[in-house]
């Protein structure tokens, strides 16, 4: 399989159009992500950019690749320490415990790419085809790629930011506004504050959202994002087979 990295491009193109959408049943508001009244949006800035590891397909190999040519790389560090609520480890168990769910956490023993070591990524795969993967529904990562995704500030000592594809209608209904209107918010927003659900640093105009290490505040909304986010990609894999 190849071309993946266009077809993550298409996407974003496309402004997540595959991304189907359906209401998200049993969601409480979100809490509100900090805002900072200084300085240009970060989504702005990265506006024109079309590719991260957050949001690629499988390679041939079955893998992610880091889309940054020439990102720095950062030492990975453990996720086992419990700061509050989900760890990293809990967020994978939770995941792949939904049906059809094929975890992949990126290491050297696994022949992934060195920029993605330590980060997770979830796809619906019934058939444990991993030639057939196409987008993931949520990952995990745990660290910056300087260039490029640098927002959340995730070197800093056991934060990991939760990443999951709700779909628009779900966008707009934690945010208060569609996806394709991030990039033109007055607000900048604090993508480095924990427990919040915040608009993904660089995909929100795909429907994407974040949280960085979910506690108290945002446990059980992130486990509910992720149910339905793995309903729609069951929804998606189902219409691709029809």
């Amino acid at each position: 399989m190849t071309g993946g990295l266009e077809e993550c491009s298409r996407l974003r193109g496309e402004g997540g159009v595959p991304f189907r959408d359906r209401p998200v049943e049993g969601v409480g508001a979100a809490r509100p992500a900090q805002a900072v009244q200084d300085g240009p949006d970060p989504g702005q800035r990265v506006a024109g950019l079309a590719k991260h590891p957050d949001h690629l397909r499988v390679t041939d190999v079955g893998w992610p690749v880091a889309a940054v040519a020439g990102a720095a790389l950062t030492a990975r560090r453990p996720f086992n320490e419990k700061l509050e609520g989900m760890t990293a480890d809990e967020i994978i168990a939770f995941v792949s415990s939904l049906p059809g769910v094929a975890a992949v956490t990126a290491s050297e023993a696994n022949g992934a790419p060195e920029a993605a070591w330590g980060d997770s990524f979830f796809f619906y795969d019934p058939d444990d085809d991993a030639a057939s993967r196409r987008m993931p529904f949520a990952t995990i990562v745990t660290q910056d790629y300087d260039g490029w995704d640098t927002a959340s500030d995730l070197n800093r000592p056991g934060v990991f930011r939760l990443n999951i594809a709700v779909g628009r209608t779900a966008f707009e209904k934690l945010t208060g506004y569609p996806p394709g209107e991030h990039g033109t918010r007055p607000v900048r927003l604090d993508y480095t504050a924990l427990d919040r659900l915040i608009p993904h640093p660089a995909y929100a105009a795909q429907a994407w959202v974040s949280i960085l290490n979910p506690g108290e505040a945002t446990a059980g909304q992130a486990r509910s994002l992720l149910t339905d986010a793995h309903a729609l990609a069951v929804q998606r894999h189902d219409r691709r087979r029809a």
